[in-house]
């Protein structure tokens, strides 16, 4: 299950091509970002043309097998399974590893996302594709690994694998929503963002009628990233950033969980360096409550976290309360406040990463989130927004530190055509660690300066039409 942060960009770059609603007078760059105009359809509860609990089933296990065998075939260890070692896994006690921070943090869950999403494109609702995503894991933590069977793969693969999942799930169908019989170009979105449910649909047909989203707003953008250190690498900054359901629609009320969704992808790269974030927070369970000028969202959110700079790395899922707000300010105006607290059942945090550093320096465990951001923006001209997010994790209890990480994020958004911006980012971060043993504390921290040029799926960047 060991993947790339480059695979999810890939998903996210065909996710802001997917938006496009086809104009037969359409070309280039508009023809991509247009969203699909939403229909009263997109606001019902959408039952599934069909279910078929098998094939969930047989594909989980057919990819923990061929997940083996490729492990096998490049010559991992953990990979030579036999009958003794499955037997010692299913009566041995469960442990925690220590395994590459990318590995447990990010390949995990995007491995939990595939398990999900074989259940998910059969046609079962989330709930039913989640148990088949924890299956598909413990299948693999007690059989497929000689390794002791672990605590914290169990829980990242199959949470935030489940939040992960259903958000790609509705990517894909966004990209097919608009088209009775979609071109080739759009199927093969489709295919980069859910390979499984393509696989599905063109093997066994679609088991989902085409509706078209709820409003929604992305922007997908190119830039330059400055880190501000003496070790500056200037690298390429690519960004994807999303928001399904809008608290600023006033027909739209959530139904079911993650209908309204915030996703941001980014990925700074240089020669010799990747750093990655993903932060992915979404309404489990909740309502909507106001009136058009003035309404929230609130209820349960689920949330997944991943922060892979130097000096400050983070990953975590969470579930816990929180409401996004909106309010209309003036004509054109609109403030927006998000504000979500959640607890941790396990996360990760630490300093310096994987290559540059000890091998481990990171530390796990139950912990508590926290994220609040603020927006200010006027349709057609622009936004501002500032938010901060903190991971705390007690490692004491796998080892002898607890972390605390936070993310702040000043950045603004000037429009300079229709579907095209401008921006700018300042994100600081900082690790703070104290150990049990010691009274040594640990300070780390980093800083980075963003230019970047966008396309934008409209002009109102969220605030409502």
């Amino acid at each position: 299950m060991r993947t790339t942060f480059v695979t999810l960009w890939v998903l996210g770059v065909a996710n802001g091509a997917a938006w496009a609603d086809p104009q037969p007078t359409s070309t280039g760059v508009t023809e991509l970002v247009i969203p699909t105009a939403p229909t009263r359809a997109s606001y019902r509860d959408d039952p599934p043309l069909a279910k078929n609990y098998w094939i969930p089933a047989l594909e989980i296990v057919s990819l923990n097998i061929a997940a083996n065998i490729a492990a096998r075939a490049t010559g991992q260890p953990w990979a030579d399974i036999t009958p003794s070692t499955m037997a010692t896994n299913l009566t041995s006690p469960w442990v925690y590893d220590n395994d590459v921070f990318a590995v447990n943090q990010f390949a995990h869950p995007y491995g939990g996302a595939a398990l999900f999403l074989t259940a998910r494109s059969s046609g079962l609702g989330f709930w039913t594709s989640a148990a088949y995503g924890f299956g598909g894991s413990l299948l693999w933590e007690t059989l497929m690994e000689n390794e002791p069977s672990s605590i914290n793969d169990q829980l990242t693969t199959s949470i935030a694998g489940a939040f992960l999942g259903e958000a790609l799930h509705r990517w894909s169908r966004a990209v097919l929503s608009s088209d009775a019989r979609p071109r080739i170009s759009r199927r093969l979105l489709a295919g980069v963002i859910d390979p499984i449910g393509t696989m599905n649909r063109e093997a066994f047909g679609d088991k989902w009628r085409r509706v078209s989203p709820p409003d929604l707003h992305s922007h997908l953008a190119v830039g330059w990233n400055r880190e501000l250190s003496p070790s500056d690498r200037s690298p390429l900054h690519l960004e994807l950033a999303s928001s399904h359901g809008l608290p600023s629609d006033p027909r739209f009320v959530p139904r079911v969980p993650f209908d309204h969704f915030d996703l941001r992808v980014q990925l700074d790269a240089s020669t010799d360096a990747v750093a990655g974030y993903v932060d992915l927070r979404g309404l489990i369970a909740g309502a909507a409550i106001g009136e058009p000028r003035l309404r929230a969202l609130w209820g349960l959110y689920g949330t997944y976290d991943y922060w892979n700079p130097d000096h400050a790395r983070a990953g975590a899922i969470g579930v816990g309360p929180g409401i996004a707000a909106h309010a209309a300010l003036g004509t054109r105006g609109f403030a927006e406040a998000v504000a979500v607290a959640t607890l941790v059942p396990f996360g990760a945090a630490g300093g310096t990463g994987d290559g540059g550093g000890p091998q481990h320096d990171y530390h796990h465990g139950p912990g508590l989130g926290q994220f609040v951001e603020l927006k200010l923006g006027l349709r057609d001209i622009g936004l501002v927004r500032m938010n901060a997010r903190a991971i705390e994790i007690d490692g004491t209890l796998v080892g002898d530190a607890r972390e605390a990480v936070i993310l702040t994020t000043f950045g603004a958004m000037v429009a300079i055509a229709p579907h095209h911006a401008i921006g700018a980012d300042l994100q600081y971060a900082a690790r703070s660690a104290s150990f049990e043993a010691t009274p040594m504390r640990a300070f780390e921290q980093s800083a980075q300066l963003r230019v970047m040029y966008a396309i934008t799926s409209d002009s109102a960047f969220g605030g409502g039409h």
